[in-house]
């Protein structure tokens, strides 16, 4: 059995959400952040995009008479050579910061020979063989804020006023461009005309077409539709934007530190609006996420080191008196003896300010030993259980009877049982669980393996395939990445904004009419 579990063994993947609980922190936090992903950083795609699909469909009426019929060969192609250019402009270009950065821009690795070809030769044949990941990237913002709209077998997408807009005003910034020509026909591009039309196409330097500029900040601040589904996105998107802002103005901090914020000001029983409280209610579900995912990666890991074992084997594994690491003593103040103490006892023990002098750093808590992972991660779940409680009771945070709810409620009925046969129920009813379910559903939609055990009566098996716990990232640091594209937000050090003059005279005559 072992060996058919480990068959094909390069076919398995490591699987994003193992145990399926991230959808819902994600699926809280894409409420507010409009189309926004987490891996759409900059804003200069959002009109790039538009441009070349436009500039696609041009070509293909002029080449067929007058009838369009969609080629993905050739789109793909321009799509490619935008994104080599972009990515070698970026590196040409410093824009108005003075630095050339490259941060969030697709191809890095992709293209990195070919870039090198270009310094040494200063020239080179765009290439068209490679990438393609922008429109799968950022249609769905492109979408959200009314660029592009969603097409039909024939037609991947179509282009709305705005995205029409768009297209023009590069259009007449950019006039008879060498450089448009080589990223829509192919062809040589030198070195010379990149570094003289790098701004057009660079993202650090949107501000280059100021027409561009312009519409993409009505696209983002005016619904392009007035339905209610449309007025209600835009109405979150720009109180999460408004909230930002005023927490940026004078104040220098990355989106981890203002969601931390929030979490603190909700839990500490402060007046908070409904931003506020989305952005705490995310900060818990994806710490818990993550604590249950830690949970996992351990059970794996005791999994692999005993061959076979049932939870209860596992958890007696664990429990012995071995001195803890600073890490877990520091953030729970518990002894060697956690295990066989009692849960309410241990519970008293952790502070109500455990775990929130700083965004959570996930290195830490994977580095650790199964055992002292664990107890790090039960302390987690133990904070986050006494920092909301009163907004749990009064419904201020909903329930959602998720798993994290189960937990909470397997720790309210084992307060005069021991950690072990809490931790007992908790991988259960909990872990293995969701484990299995999530796993196995995703296999019957066909698609690849990611168990990392399987169940054969009480036992449980490892295929031997570590977890690596993931704590969700967020999207509202893209958002404020956009904003700082269009120079409402400055980009500070370590991934810090702060709100620039001009944000603050947006702020006072957009947000606070």
């Amino acid at each position: 059995m072992q060996t058919f579990w480990n068959s094909g063994e390069r076919k398995k993947i490591k699987g994003l959400d193992v145990l399926g609980l991230r959808q819902l922190d994600q699926s809280i936090e894409r409420q507010w952040v409009s189309g926004i992903t987490t891996i759409s950083f900059r804003a200069r795609y959002l009109s790039l995009l538009p441009w070349a699909i436009t500039e696609y469909y041009s070509g293909l009426l002029q080449h067929g008479d007058g009838t369009a019929n969609h080629d993905e060969g050739i789109l793909a192609g321009i799509l490619r050579r935008l994104e080599f250019v972009v990515l070698a402009a970026s590196l040409r270009d410093s824009g108005h910061g003075g630095v050339a950065s490259t941060s969030g821009v697709l191809g890095p690795e992709l293209f990195a020979n070919p870039l090198a070809d270009l310094q040494r030769d200063g020239s080179i044949v765009v290439p068209g063989d490679q990438g393609g990941a922008s429109l799968g990237t950022y249609v769905m913002p492109c979408v959200s804020f009314g660029l592009l709209e969603r097409g039909t077998e024939d037609l991947p997408v179509r282009i709305p006023p705005r995205g029409n807009a768009l297209c023009e005003a590069r259009k007449r910034a950019l006039g008879a461009s060498p450089v448009a020509r080589c990223i829509l026909q192919g062809g040589s591009l030198s070195l010379s005309d990149l570094d003289s039309e790098a701004l057009f196409f660079s993202v650090n330097s949107i501000a280059a077409v100021p027409e561009e500029r312009q519409i993409l900040e009505d696209a983002l601040l005016r619904p392009y539709v007035d339905t209610a589904e449309v007025r209600g996105t835009y109405q979150r998107f720009l109180a999460t934007s408004r909230w930002a802002f005023k927490a940026l103005d004078g104040h220098i901090m990355s989106s981890s530190e203002m969601i931390l914020d929030a979490y603190r000001n909700a839990a500490s029983g402060a007046a908070s609006d409904a931003v506020g409280l989305a952005w705490a209610e995310y900060e818990l579900r994806r710490r818990g996420h993550f604590a249950i995912e830690l949970l996992l990666s351990s059970l794996a890991d005791t999994l692999m080191d005993l061959t076979e074992a049932t939870v209860d084997q596992v958890v007696n594994e664990w429990n012995e008196e071995v001195p803890l690491p600073d890490a877990v003593v520091d953030a729970t103040g518990w002894g060697t003896s956690a295990f066989s103490d009692r849960v309410g006892d241990l519970a008293a023990v952790v502070s109500s300010e455990a775990f929130l002098a700083g965004p959570l750093r996930a290195s830490v808590a994977r580095a650790l030993t199964s055992r002292a992972r664990t107890l790090y991660a039960t302390g987690l779940l133990v904070a986050c259980r006494r920092q909301t409680a009163a907004l749990r009771q009064d419904e201020t945070l909903p329930t959602r009877d998720s798993y994290l709810e189960r937990v909470f409620a397997i720790l309210d009925d084992a307060e005069h049982q021991s950690l072990s046969g809490a931790m007992v129920r908790v991988l259960r009813e909990v872990v293995v669980e969701a484990h299995l379910s999530t796993t196995l559903r995703k296999m019957g939609q066909g698609q690849k393996c990611s168990l990392r055990f399987y169940p054969e009566g009480a036992l449980l098996r490892p295929t031997g395939t570590q977890v690596v716990a993931g704590f969700s990232g967020d999207r509202l640091g893209n958002l404020l990445g956009i904003w700082a594209d269009l120079g409402v937000l400055a980009r500070e050090a370590a991934g810090r904004f702060s709100l620039a003059d001009y944000g603050r005279g947006l702020t006072a005559k957009e947000f606070e009419q």
